[in-house]
């Protein structure tokens, strides 16, 4: 008997396909090959099955666009107006610098509501005036979609409250909800006084799901090594969680088979107490559909069970599809259920022993998580087997004694020696991630089109190996060569490059970058910005949209600033050489693998196909002439107008200035302009350009990064500007 229809699983398959290629997503290969597996093991009527999954391509598809509709209707009411809203605090996800951060559930939506006074509660009753706004969309393609990741949470307004009026708090212990966020907060604030630094943000984030105290540095630290995936809460610690309950409990039972369901409402509990992520409810709702099979002596299907995941998931919010908790969570137990069982019989006759069974599953993981790392984060975990063969172990030992601290904390806390095993369990988890991703070719940076190739090879070969050795899955092999490259023909439809020969001005807000490209040889000149994120969220995108696997080199017009920054790009991505003023302190650089190279006025470099020198350079500051097919940029850098003058003694006509100091009111001095003459002026700022340098060059084509977005100058037959403009509610 079976307690689940296998055409379950190509319906609510369908449904998942329509929602992922409403917006086109290089994912479709997640939905195309475990539909192709789906399809191969139907029998009777395959045609009246397969009909109902395409209605249901299309439903999903629809369903999607109807969702989008009615949240923006609900929007435009409010948008842009300043507005009295009542509504009820649902969560409260981050503290941020400036005071607090939580999603306030109203009439017109979910909107993120920002203030200077942290002093909301979950279930906070509010009433505020605001304005609220739309966040920008992206401004250069493969960046961090801020709009859409609220999507995935249901928001798509925010606003800023100086002042937020209370009413009441309508939480009730009653409510199961209710009773487990707030024990939820409780449990951090107790977290808070058992653990520490990094302990604490690995404590706060496997045991309650909470990542908003955990550092940049922190998680760079677990995703180098590879291990990022043990705290966030999935199938691993929701199995663990019911194995503890049925641990606990069988030797009471007479029953034993239908103790089963009794650990249901504890999977519920903790899914809630740990924030409901996707991963955390795809596992919760296929341990359920497994206890009940176990139960009732029933065949149990880990695809029905895994497309049912996904449908409820989606039914609830169709863009939860694209967060990556959803998109790493399916795809991992796609992989799992393809592959986990034919390898950890492969490896079993090795006589790997009882590794044979966490060599499977990790090695299986990776067949199909390996294509969104490779979009996602623009590298391959090269190392991600050995360090998840001595992290993932310790990972039950961690809950259980992390969960044990707790109860002793409420209990009698001055004994709670448990919570040091803990803290030191954790702290091997970290020493792991931290040796792992130190090693030699640990993580690999392919560029976007060979991360395709790479991809569909790699999933060809893990089918073909299964195929070979066991000699039972010959169909399944041919279906996935055939679905791995039709899903690289789809998805080869990437943003084109730029033109060959260009110069790339970033919109880095009232920073700088500026990326020169010519044939083959790739360098970028500044690196600066007070933004957060700004070498993950702006340059690294950039870099990978170009298709760069490195940088020829980095020249830097001052340094003293830019060490953290620039460090941070070495650390991030392979820059081969740094060029900065003779005389800058740069320790900080001379630990990472760059040639660093120091340049005196008057000096000049052949850097591959694109000539640099240096018109003027004083006080540990200097300027750069980068010249590419015929085409010369000038970066004068942060100088006073004093200096401007000097600099204008030492040049002729450039094709392109761009202007220093951001394009403040006394940049472009008149000496400047007159022995450059640019044919244009880039300005790489984030507020709008003074009146008095509106004024002053009015006679030439001025492009500012605040209007223009990133900037394109393509040298190439003539010189062609090309502002990307940003699009905006």
């Amino acid at each position: 008997m079976s307690i689940l229809n296998r055409r379950l699983a190509l319906i609510f398959t369908g449904f998942t396909a329509g929602v992922f290629l409403y917006q086109y997503s290089p994912f479709l290969t997640l939905v195309l090959l475990p539909l192709s597996l789906i399809m191969l093991k139907f029998t009777g009527k395959r045609a009246t099955a397969l009909i109902i999954a395409v209605l249901m391509f299309f439903a999903g598809g629809a369903y999607t666009l109807l969702t989008e509709k009615s949240g923006l209707v609900k929007s435009e009411k409010i948008a842009g107006i300043e507005t009295e809203i009542q509504g009820t605090i649902i969560s409260i996800p981050e503290n941020e610098s400036y005071g607090q951060s939580a999603v306030c559930k109203t009439k017109y939506g979910n909107i993120r509501l920002m203030t200077s006074e942290p002093v909301l509660e979950y279930k906070d009753s509010v009433t505020f005036t605001a304005k609220c706004y739309y966040p920008d969309e992206k401004s250069r393609p493969f960046a961090f979609d801020y709009p859409l990741y609220l999507r995935t949470k249901g928001i798509y307004l925010q606003a800023f409250a100086s002042e937020i009026r209370v009413n009441s708090n309508e939480a009730s212990m009653l409510n199961p909800v209710d009773a487990a966020t707030l024990l939820r907060t409780e449990l951090i604030d107790k977290a808070n006084t058992l653990w520490s630094g990094e302990a604490l943000m690995f404590a706060r984030a496997i045991l309650l799901g909470d990542t908003s105290y955990a550092s940049d540095e922190f998680r760079d630290k677990l995703s180098a090594g590879s291990i990022s995936h043990i705290i966030a809460v999935s199938g691993t610690h929701v199995s663990f969680v019911s194995a503890m309950f049925l641990l606990l409990t069988s030797t009471f039972a007479k029953r034993k088979r239908y103790l089963n369901l009794l650990s249901v409402p504890l999977i519920v509990a903790f899914v809630i107490l740990t924030g409901a992520s996707p991963s955390s409810i795809r596992a919760a709702i296929m341990m359920i559909f497994y206890l009940i099979a176990k139960s009732t002596l029933s065949h149990y299907d880990g695809f029905t069970a895994l497309s049912i995941a996904a449908f409820s998931i989606l039914i609830t919010n169709p863009f939860t599809a694209f967060s990556l908790s959803f998109i790493l969570s399916f795809s991992a137990v796609s992989g799992i259920l393809l592959f986990a069982k034919p390898l950890s019989d492969i490896f079993t006759r090795l006589h790997t022993g009882f590794l044979a069974n966490i060599l499977a599953v990790t090695l299986s993981a990776q067949v199909f998580t390996m294509i969104t790392l490779c979009f996602s984060f623009g590298r391959f975990p090269f190392t991600a087997l050995i360090a998840n063969l001595a992290a993932v172990p310790l990972v039950p030992f961690i809950m259980a004694s992390g969960y044990l601290s707790f109860v002793i904390s409420f209990i009698a806390p001055a004994f709670n020696i448990v919570s040091y095993l803990t803290e030191v369990l954790m702290g091997i988890c970290i020493a792991i991630a931290d040796f792992a991703g130190k090693l030699p070719l640990s993580n690999i940076y392919p560029v976007f089109s060979d991360s395709i190739v790479f991809a569909s090879i790699f999933v060809f070969f893990m089918a073909l190996l299964t195929a070979l050795l066991l000699f039972k899955a010959r169909k399944t092999a041919i279906v996935f060569l055939c679905l791995t490259l039709l899903s690289a023909a789809i998805n080869y439809n990437l943003p084109g490059i730029y033109g060959e020969k260009s110069f790339y001005f970033t919109d880095a807000g009232h920073g700088d970058a500026t990326f020169i490209f010519n044939g083959r040889t790739a360098v970028m000149a500044e690196c600066l910005s007070p933004e957060n994120k700004f070498i993950r969220n702006t340059v690294l995108p950039v870099l990978r949209q170009h298709g760069q696997r490195d940088l020829d080199a980095v020249f830097l017009t001052e340094y003293d600033s830019l060490d953290e920054d620039v460090s941070e790009l070495i650390r991030s991505f392979p820059v081969k050489q740094v060029y900065i003023p003779e005389g800058a302190e740069c320790e900080e650089l001379k630990n990472t693998a760059a040639e660093i190279i120091f340049v005196n006025e008057g000096d000049t470099f052949i850097v591959g196909e694109i000539s640099v020198s240096i018109p003027h350079a004083s006080e540990g500051t200097c300027s750069f002439i980068f010249s590419s097919s015929d085409t010369d940029l000038l970066i004068p850098g942060n100088m006073e107008e004093k200096k401007e003058k000097m600099l204008s003694e030492n040049i002729s006509d450039v094709d392109i200035l761009k202007a220093p100091r951001h394009g403040n009111k006394g940049s472009c001095s008149e000496a400047l302009l007159d022995a450059a003459k640019p044919e244009a002026v880039i300005v790489s700022t984030g507020r709008a350009l003074s009146d008095n340098f509106s004024a002053r060059l009015s006679s030439y084509n001025v492009y500012s990064t605040k209007t223009g977005g990133d900037i394109t100058a393509i040298a190439e037959n003539g010189l062609k500007i090309t502002p990307y403009k940003k699009v905006t509610k």
